[in-house]
């Protein structure tokens, strides 16, 4: 090595210890510190999708060890020698502290550091599993902001199947072999059943929203019927209760109606004779020939106890039992 080569190495020594002591008590310094952190950043060397921060400047004296940054993950830290302290003639570092996020992942709140810029980078270098349904706020192409906090909003979409009950109707059907007032269930009612298909929407395992799929009957209902007496029952004073009972379903009248009006005009004697009103029911003699043929008893005799009934049914369903 020439004489003149020695000579630029210790000049160049001396100038570090001196920018290094000089440095160390005049960090303020406008210029010098905008050199330091300008070349801190170039040897740096942040990538395009990273974002630059300022960083920490240390300077060291002669003897001082070097510190080699904070103990972080280099994920997290970055540490650039600007003048080497190692040779024992003092040197500046700069240490980079990737900035911290603040993300609320559905009920917890989590502080990630990353130097990536946008959120989705900063959310998958710190192993954050986004699935399709998530939402995250903001977006994920967007640059993050340390000052506003990152949401994920954790979104499950599930299919689910609920039962229905059909209800089964009731139906009544006549029976005149039942007296009137009762009832028998011939067929027991059963009731059906209906899936219902829902999408269930749940965000942070609430549920927020229900749209029905579709629905499908897999259990018909089966109706009741029920039989409903309307044979008249008689439960009063009465004579020829058969043939009361006979005409009351043939009319579908209240048997015990006209046995009491029989009871009334008559007391059950078919030969009742009230000179113009005769008969059972007291038929008027210039009335029963006309009212007797219409009910099909065309030429019976006024006393006849057969014909009075039938005639007089007939008449109650035509409404004419107000006659009496």
């Amino acid at each position: 090595m020439t004489h003149k080569s020695i000579k630029k190495i210790v000049i160049f020594l001396a100038a570090v210890v001196a920018v290094c002591s000089w440095g160390k008590v005049q960090a303020g310094n406008t210029y010098d510190r905008t050199f330091l952190l300008n070349r801190a950043v170039e040897l740096a060397q942040f990538a395009p999708d990273e974002k630059i921060v300022l960083p920490q400047i240390k300077y060291y004296l002669p003897g001082d060890n070097k510190i080699g940054g904070l103990g972080f993950s280099p994920l997290v830290q970055r540490v650039v020698t600007i003048f080497d302290p190692g040779y024992g003639l003092g040197g500046v570092q700069a240490i980079f502290i990737a900035p911290t996020y603040s993300v609320i992942d559905g009920d917890k709140k989590l502080s990630p550091q990353s130097f990536k810029k946008t959120v989705g980078d900063i959310l998958r270098e710190n192993s954050f599993e986004i699935a399709n349904e998530d939402v995250i706020e903001p977006a994920l192409s967007s640059e993050a902001e340390v000052k506003k906090e990152i949401k994920i909003t954790r979104v499950a979409i599930a299919e689910i199947q609920e039962f229905e009950t059909l209800p089964y109707r009731t139906r009544n059907i006549d029976d005149d072999t039942l007296d009137k007032g009762k009832t028998r269930v011939s067929q027991s009612g059963k009731t059906g059943k209906k899936t219902l298909t829902y999408q269930v929407r749940r965000e942070n395992g609430v549920e927020v929203s229900r749209i029905l799929l579709r629905q499908e009957v897999v259990a018909q209902p089966t109706e009741e019927i029920v039989k409903v007496g309307i044979r008249p029952a008689i439960t009063v004073r009465c004579k020829y209760n058969d043939i009361v009972l006979a005409a009351s379903i043939k009319y579908k009248q209240d048997s015990n109606a006209l046995c009491n009006l029989m009871m009334k005009e008559s007391r059950g004697n078919p030969n009742s004779d009230g000179g113009q009103y005769q008969g059972l029911f007291q038929y008027d003699v210039d009335f029963w020939p006309d009212a007797s043929q219409k009910a099909g008893f065309a030429g019976s005799s006024i006393y006849d106890p057969n014909a009075q009934i039938y005639t007089t049914a007939y008449l109650f369903s035509i409404g004419q039992g107000g006659r009496w």
